[in-house]
């Protein structure tokens, strides 16, 4: 199944989402919730699954995040083991492991969503 994309949000939930976001998000990533609130597919070999703007906020509380590795803001997975989450500092895009959750753990991506994608789909 190839990257399949959500419809874009509503314009308040997308207001509502950016006012509750208190750090950098990573260049290029508002651009794409704002036409897709969201996704999952595969990206050549790599599977991805992007989180809607409603689910951020309870999913990130709900893996304790911030307990764990904080810092990082989860977005999505690869429908797996694997979250793929934005430092909050720098909005670079890291891969971390859902078991065994840390920042020690946390393996570089990306500086940007676009060169994330990428990543992804060479991987």
């Amino acid at each position: 199944m190839p990257l399949m994309m959500n419809p874009p949000p509503l314009p308040d939930i997308m207001e509502v989402f950016l006012s509750r976001v208190a750090f950098t998000l990573p260049a290029g990533y508002e651009r794409f919730i704002r036409s897709s609130n969201g996704a999952e597919g595969f990206l050549n070999n790599s599977y991805l699954a992007l989180w809607s703007i409603e689910a951020l906020f309870t999913l990130n509380e709900g893996y304790w995040v911030e307990r764990y590795a904080p810092g990082f803001f989860i977005i999505g997975s690869d429908g797996g083991d694997t979250s793929y989450a934005v430092d909050k500092l720098t909005g670079a895009l890291y891969a971390i492991p859902f078991i065994g959750m840390s920042r020690k753990e946390a393996k570089w991506l990306a500086k940007d969503f676009d060169g994330f994608i990428e990543a992804l789909r060479g991987a």
